[in-house]
């Protein structure tokens, strides 16, 4: 590690000599100065924050969420595989009158920003799929109608059966559909309707000679 001769040092990432008034100081340093010049501590203290800030976002947690007005109890439901950096981009659209929800913008423009607030309902892996997601978010809408609470959201899923939403599972169950969803990229739905299907196939007789002449198993 090069010292500082004459007012002069030697920069240990750049290789340029530069006078000491081009470097932070340092205590513990024999010379009194970091090993780098600043403008190296810079660039390194940048790449080292978007560094910090990209594995923050890959392990942030999925999630299903609610933008709720506590003036209305009129609550939006939203999904995202970051929920709360959403919540920003939700926050700088009201701010700026252009929120792509109508009747959100004109509550947030009647009662201000403190008269909202947000919540995850539901985390997901980080790595959980759009479709399981959108999915997530169609069921905790239908629920909302069906329970007939007033919501923000102007596109209702249609309540045609197509979802779990009536099965009721244990955490640890419903963990394990997640992930085999994500594994074999289906919505929750598709891999619960597998898992029967699969299920039904493996208990069907293996040859003609189980069944009796009234189609009945032996």
């Amino acid at each position: 590690m090069p010292a500082a001769v004459n007012g002069m040092k030697e920069c240990s990432k750049c290789g340029e000599t530069k006078e000491v008034s081009e470097y932070y100081k340092h205590i513990r340093v024999k010379d009194g100065y970091q090993s780098s010049c600043k403008k190296c501590c810079n660039v390194s203290a940048k790449v080292n924050s978007w560094e910090r800030e990209r594995k923050y976002l890959q392990n942030m947690a999925a999630g299903i969420y609610e933008i709720r007005c506590t003036a209305t109890d009129v609550a939006y439901v939203g999904q995202s595989k970051q929920p709360k950096k959403r919540w920003t981009v939700h926050k700088s659209g009201l701010r700026r009158g252009k929120h792509e929800n109508l009747a959100l913008q004109s509550d947030y423009n009647k009662y201000g920003l403190d008269a909202f607030e947000f919540n995850v309902i539901s985390e997901y892996p980080s790595h959980t799929t759009s479709k399981i997601l959108l999915e997530a978010e169609a069921i905790e809408i239908l629920k909302r109608v069906r329970a007939k609470q007033e919501i923000y959201n102007n596109a209702i899923p249609q309540d045609d059966g197509k979802t779990f939403i009536d099965v009721d599972y244990t955490e640890e169950e419903f963990a394990k559909i997640v992930e085999n969803s994500i594994k074999l990229d289906m919505t929750m739905t598709e891999f619960v309707c597998k898992a029967i299907r699969d299920f039904n196939l493996s208990h069907l007789p293996q040859n003609n000679s189980e069944i009796n002449e009234k189609g009945e198993e032996r």
